[in-house]
């Protein structure tokens, strides 16, 4: 059986996720497998559905305990990908405890694909595209980790070109 993330049904979208996803509050309303309407893809891109354990909104709903800025993906009507960070709040709205949430999500988007954007500026040669000396000493660190890991050995190879850039 499909596991169920939240106890209750969605009973609303506002007009913000409802652009951000392209699903309208008539798709979501009485869906209460809200990692399936979603799409929710945790940082690793494992899918909340499947790892109700991970999913910050039942965590908050179960622990009975605020969730704040848990960063996931979710996947609009069209297919494209959004990052988002998202706190959970749980409503008590009966004595038995909380049978909703309130949450509150921001698009990081454009945020992430920034960051990964200058990640690759600072690990790339302007001129020349090549990766820099950055990128080669965490080639390296990686290597040594693997080499170590796995007890094989590993040969490193530097060649210095004078005037390169010259030309």
């Amino acid at each position: 059986p499909r596991w169920q993330l939240f106890p209750t049904p969605t009973t609303a979208l506002n007009p913000t996720l409802e652009r951000w996803t392209g699903r309208t509050t008539q798709d979501a309303v009485g869906n209460a497998e809200c990692g399936a309407l979603f799409g929710c893809h945790d940082v690793h891109g494992c899918a909340l559905a499947d790892q109700p354990e991970k999913c910050p909104g039942l965590r908050a709903m179960r622990r009975w305990r605020p969730v704040k800025a848990a960063a996931y993906t979710i996947q609009t009507a069209s297919g494209h990908q959004k990052v988002i960070s998202a706190s959970y709040t749980p409503i008590p709205l009966t004595p038995q405890g909380p049978v909703g949430a309130l949450v509150v999500m921001r698009d990081l988007t454009h945020q992430k694909w920034r960051e990964s954007r200058l990640a690759a500026r600072a690990k790339t040669d302007p001129l020349t595209q090549l990766p820099n000396r950055a990128a080669f000493l965490e080639a390296c660190a990686k290597e040594l980790r693997r080499t170590t890991r796995y007890a094989k050995p590993m040969a490193i190879a530097i060649a210095d070109l004078d005037g390169f850039k010259a030309y």
